[in-house]
């Protein structure tokens, strides 16, 4: 959060030099001692080469001049002083470029606690439990992200790519490329994506073994198959890309499948999407109590109305996921995509609830 200070004041001060502000965006930039000191030292430093100008101009150079000689070693001398006071301008200008970040949050609205770590390359977001956060990112890749609770998300830049990584959690974002040609890829534990212009939603549940990429705009590109002949598909909005939830799905062709996304998914992260953003386009830092209610209710939805999922190992060290139904000896296992799978009670080493 210091690296995000330094950028703001850098750009304010280049704003107050330059005679940009109004009387009270200035009052209250000097109002900062050290804005205030360094403000000053460089209106000096404006004034001196300005004077160094004024004189310049001033002196008579012609041949009648009784003492041309002198005013010619003073002009070099203020010449030489005007290259050295501008140079230091460059100086000190240079510096504050240095530190400036690739991503620059120019809109927050949080609730709870959101940390945030903005690096000179890298964004890393952490949010706790009940918090939420809704971002606007600018720079070469602009973004638009909500952030629920318990998620750890980070965004960096390589040398010719943007890379947006969900470790925990949910997040929801939207894209915005300067330049049409930037690479942009999204990791969701083992899926990898390659975006086309996207608006999606990261889900990384570590407890349930759901690891999701829903497209609710645009598409996302990725690799599928056996390691020696894998092959690119596209999801496009309406699909989601999911990692295999269970040993019996890795013995097929590959850990990845893209599958239809639920019409009430697809339309319950819209609509969020979509609240985020006219959010953030409001005064408000903080969500106000019926936006709260109105986020809870939407995550918790799902999970309040539907039965508990356990998770069954088998002594071939096979696994699923999904409700079950009991029967005498054995039992009826439904999978989140509607499969059903009957399984012997005899053939199971563990049974048990996924919180």
């Amino acid at each position: 959060m210091d690296n995000d200070k330094n950028s703001g004041r850098r750009t304010r001060m280049q704003k107050a030099i330059a005679n940009e502000m109004t009387r009270s965006e200035l009052s209250e930039f000097l109002s900062d001692e050290k804005s205030k000191k360094e403000f000053f030292t460089l209106m000096k430093l404006k004034h001196k080469i300005g004077s160094i100008e004024d004189v310049s101009k001033k002196q008579n150079v012609s041949e009648f001049f009784p003492k041309k000689k002198n005013f010619d070693i003073k002009i070099g001398l203020l010449a030489a002083a005007s290259l050295f006071l501008i140079s230091s301008f460059a100086v000190y200008f240079r510096f504050f470029s240095e530190i400036k970040q690739e991503f620059e949050i120019v809109r927050s609205v949080v609730t709870g606690v959101c940390k945030i770590e903005n690096e000179k390359q890298t964004l890393k977001i952490n949010s706790g439990n009940d918090s939420f956060c809704d971002l606007k990112i600018e720079g070469e890749l602009g973004l638009i992200l909500r952030v629920f609770p318990n998620t750890e998300f980070a965004v960096s830049k390589g040398d010719e790519t943007f890379s947006l990584q969900l470790n925990s959690g949910i997040v929801i974002f939207s894209t915005h490329k300067k330049n049409p040609s930037t690479k942009v890829r999204a990791t969701v534990h083992k899926i990898q994506s390659e975006l086309l212009g996207t608006i999606l939603t990261l889900i990384s549940d570590k407890s349930s073994g759901r690891y999701q990429i829903l497209v609710l705009e645009g598409g996302v590109r990725v690799k599928i198959g056996l390691s020696e002949n894998r092959k690119s598909y596209d999801a496009l909005a309406g699909y989601s890309v999911l990692e295999a939830e269970n040993s019996q799905e890795l013995t097929m062709d590959s850990e990845l499948k893209i599958i239809k996304t639920e019409t009430k998914d697809q339309t319950k992260y819209s609509e969020l999407s979509e609240h985020s953003k006219r959010l953030l386009n409001e005064k408000d830092s903080k969500h106000d109590p019926e936006t709260i209610e109105y986020l809870k209710k939407k995550i918790q939805v799902d999970s309040a109305s539907s039965d508990p999922v356990y998770k069954i190992t088998l002594k071939n060290r096979k696994s699923y996921v999904g409700t079950v139904e009991e029967n005498e000896n054995s039992y009826i296992l439904t999978d989140r995509e509607g499969n059903r799978v009957e399984i012997e009670k005899k053939d199971i080493i563990e049974l048990e609830l996924v919180p």
